[in-house]
């Protein structure tokens, strides 16, 4: 491409920044907007329950449905990091997650795994 704003780019990387981006504003319009990725935002720090959906087949990271919050609208899927040993997590078991924010590299809801719940 001749476009100057990514000419030293890999194509690799602006496609990821790309999906990212879209993963973002899909994102933000499911939580009407940039008032509702804010909301997301100051929920940083919170620790809540959540269910395994799946885990990452080419890292160590989970797929985690976050429980209600008595939010108007619930969280969506998010990745979260293991901060424990995750050798006996499956699919579907209760963890219990912190709130990282939004990983603005995925576009997606960020936490952090800190215990299995039984």
């Amino acid at each position: 491409t001749l476009d100057p704003s990514i000419k030293e780019h890999k194509w690799k990387d602006v496609k990821k920044d790309a999906k990212a981006e879209k993963r973002t504003s899909r994102l933000a319009a499911k939580f009407g907007g940039e008032a509702g990725l804010a909301r997301i935002e100051a929920l940083e720090g919170t620790e809540i329950g959540g269910t395994v959906q799946a885990k990452s087949r080419t890292g160590d990271w989970f797929y985690v449905q976050p429980d209600d919050t008595g939010d108007e609208q619930q969280l969506p899927v998010g990745v979260a990091l293991p901060e424990i040993d995750s050798s006996s997590i499956e699919e579907g078991d209760r963890v219990l997650v912190r709130l990282e924010g939004i990983d603005k590299s995925r576009g997606q809801i960020s936490m952090t795994v800190l215990k299995k719940l039984e």
